[in-house]
């Protein structure tokens, strides 16, 4: 199962303690916002599929100030018990959804679902110049675009939000095809699509842009 990467933004006076369900959730793969210089953009950057802004503040200041910051992502609110009732106003103001602190894992699992639902955001790689579009499933370099199949998608996508490091054959294979083979069928199978997948990137003029790890995997490099 692919985690979901998330980037959490911790406002002063939420206790970890609070976060317990999220930070160990073995769905979720957390970004903290002060590990990322605590800013919004964090989230194109690190591929998060929503933001969650924990705050014991009235949470409706802090969802104007993030969409008046020029935050667009998904978000979610994990609000103090006190102002639950603004639950469904948070929503109608364009939160994706809210959870209450302390967050428990059956509240968390409900949100977890919907993110799941969301499509996968734009993802850009500004070495390459590279732009991956989720919404026509298509790659862009510069102004050439070639479209890709669900599974040159999926795959691009995992090289992608691995960013600067390579990507073991297993996470490749984990992420695209899920946990089904192992040993020389599952390199075999990362293989070929990788084959094919270089070939659709020099339409748009990238050749080089996949490096073989050999014996470990694959990543992306500037050409």
């Amino acid at each position: 199962m692919s985690l979901l990467p998330l980037l959490l933004v911790q406002r002063d006076g939420v206790a970890d303690q609070a976060l317990n369900a999220l930070a160990r959730s073995p769905r979720v793969q957390l970004f903290r916002a002060p590990e990322l210089q605590g800013s919004p953009t964090a989230f194109a950057q690190h591929s998060a599929r929503a933001t969650i802004v924990a705050t014991l503040a009235d949470p409706i200041p802090e969802l104007v100030f993030m969409r008046t910051s020029g935050f667009t992502g998904p978000l979610i609110l994990a609000i103090d018990a006190r102002h639950e009732a603004t639950g469904e106003d948070l929503v109608s103001a364009g939160a994706l959804s809210w959870l209450t602190l302390p967050i428990v894992t059956a509240d968390l699992d409900r949100v977890l679902d919907l993110v799941e639902r969301l499509p996968l955001p734009p993802m850009a790689h500004p070495e390459l110049g590279l732009l991956l579009d989720a919404i026509d499933r298509t790659a862009r370099h510069g102004n050439q675009l070639v479209r890709l199949s669900p599974r040159e998608f999926a795959l691009l996508h995992c090289l992608m939000g691995a960013r600067e490091r390579p990507a073991t054959v297993q996470e490749i294979h984990d992420y695209v095809w899920g946990g089904t083979r192992s040993g020389d069928s599952m390199r075999e199978i990362v293989h070929v699509n990788i084959s094919q997948l270089r070939k659709k990137l020099a339409q748009i003029g990238l050749t080089k842009a996949i490096r073989t790890y050999r014996h470990f995997g694959y990543g992306l490099r500037a050409e």
